[in-house]
């Protein structure tokens, strides 16, 4: 059976891209689905530095439940980091996920 879902940073998917940005000396964001504890599961971005160091997640706060098909509530929790902003070789990066973009103040 494949997994979609995954630990931050402790997953496969975010060693494999710690090797890519240490590779190529690139600041990643890396989107995925995180099980932060069985059956609790976020929509998540990991933030990676150019030598592969993890700077940290973001993970999406604002779920949508709306038609037509946005059912995320069924899947996944609302995040509950805040708003972090990372500092990194490329300047502060601040990340957030497809509709917290619609809330006010962040965009």
């Amino acid at each position: 059976m494949v997994h979609a879902d995954e630990r931050v940073p402790d997953g496969p998917t975010v060693r494999l891209m710690q090797d890519v940005a240490r590779k190529n000396r690139l600041v990643l964001v890396v989107p995925m689905y995180e099980e932060d504890i069985t059956g609790v599961y976020y929509n998540t971005a990991a933030v990676i530095e150019n030598d592969g160091t993890f700077l940290g997640k973001f993970r999406k706060i604002h779920i949508p439940h709306c038609a037509p098909g946005f059912w995320e509530k069924f899947y996944f929790k609302p995040g509950n980091l805040g708003y972090p902003v990372f500092e990194t070789s490329v300047g502060k990066v601040g990340v957030y996920t497809c509709y917290d973009a619609t809330s006010r103040g962040l965009a």
